[in-house]
């Protein structure tokens, strides 16, 4: 299921990506490891490809009461900068 959700994003299917959403959560996927595989598409396919499903991950998870403030996980973005080589 994350395999068909991952290739959704990569090919913008929004509409799809949304049913399929909705089925992964019904058949006990994890919410976490669901919002892994889109911030890990960030990396590959960019904030601005991402982001409008990002939202609408995060207003189905909501919707289907998959998201609590309780134990929520968090992913902490590291930016390393170089100085002049």
């Amino acid at each position: 299921m994350l395999c068909i959700l991952s290739a959704l994003l990569g090919c913008q299917g929004m509409g799809e990506y949304r049913n399929m959403l909705y089925a992964a959560l019904k058949s006990g996927i994890d919410p976490a490891a669901i919002k892994e595989t889109v911030y890990q598409a960030t990396a590959y396919l960019g904030i601005g490809r991402i982001y409008d499903f990002l939202v609408a991950t995060n207003q189905i998870m909501e919707k289907c009461g998959a998201i609590s403030t309780a134990g929520l996980r968090t992913t902490v973005l590291v930016i390393i900068t170089h100085g002049p080589a």
